[in-house]
């Protein structure tokens, strides 16, 4: 990937690569080892090398005890713009010296809508190798999306923090203080648990009137939840992935980025549950 292509540009490209089914879905599984990443560097990442499983940046890796090898497969993302308390000067402004100075740009800076972020560049670990001369700060077995959790345990959790979501929407229901939406009092299964509660939680937190385009994200968030939590995704048919497809770029973006936000939060909920109930067991 050419560095003088900007971030924005890829976006675009990536866009264009998930607009049938299977490749929207191919993505949505992909993002499984990404879904603490922003939504913008999952498509980035995804677009770059959809083989990727963890990746950072040349000085990150050295935490790792791993350097970067020959002629690695560059993946470039986003990340916040550091602070710097470098001293700027205006444009005609002048030293002790005499000599003129010049405010310097920062590099790899882009800019989407008011937002201010910096390109980077990033590895995938399958472009590292383990250094000897490094000493190993950071354990990598952290990275790693997990699968080695108790299953039937953990769908327990899942299916708990469902019930709570059910009912809080429900209670809500009932004191009209949100309209009512159709919620079935049971379930044949789990996953259509999770699928109704996790719907329902995106098209109430986020307010998406228009529902076609709210239907498709409500569906990719179900997705992501139960193809993490290893349920069955089924439910998920993506009827209305063409009317997001006709959206502009930011408009993507912005409902992208509100979705990663709810899976983190649902998942990472999920996980520090479970946590907790093996200390107490």
């Amino acid at each position: 990937m050419r560095a003088s292509i900007t971030n924005y540009e890829r976006l675009q490209r990536a866009f264009k690569r998930i607009e049938n089914k299977d490749d929207y879905i191919r993505f949505l599984k992909f993002s499984k080892n990404f879904y603490k990443e922003d939504f913008k560097n999952q498509l980035l990442i995804f677009y770059q090398n959809p083989e990727a499983t963890v990746v950072k940046t040349f000085v990150e890796w050295k935490l790792y005890g791993r350097m970067v090898i020959k002629n690695p497969r560059k993946v470039y993302i986003y990340k916040n713009p550091k602070k710097k308390k470098d001293k700027k000067f205006i444009d005609g402004q002048v030293d002790v010296n005499g000599k003129e100075k010049k405010q310097r740009k920062e590099a790899g800076i882009e800019y989407i809508d008011d937002e201010k972020l910096r390109r980077v560049c990033t590895f995938d670990i399958s472009d590292t190798m383990v250094s000897r001369k490094l000493k190993k700060v950071l354990d990598i077995k952290n990275l790693y999306y997990s699968d080695n959790y108790d299953i039937k345990k953990l769908q327990e959790i899942v299916e708990d923090t469902c019930n709570i979501v059910k009912n809080t929407i429900l209670e809500l229901e009932n004191q009209d203080l949100i309209t009512k939406t159709y919620f079935p009092e049971d379930y044949k299964s789990l996953d259509g648990l999770v699928y109704e509660a996790v719907t329902t939680i995106y098209k109430y937190s986020f307010g998406f009137h228009y529902k076609n385009l709210g239907e498709n994200f409500a569906e990719s968030i179900a997705f992501l939840i139960l193809d993490y939590f290893d349920l069955d995704t089924s439910f998920c048919k993506f009827n209305y992935l063409n009317d997001f497809n006709m959206l502009d770029i930011r408009t993507k973006l912005k409902i992208g980025s509100k979705a990663q936000e709810l899976v983190q939060s649902f998942i990472d909920f999920v996980k520090e549950e479970y946590d907790e109930a093996l200390k107490s067991a």
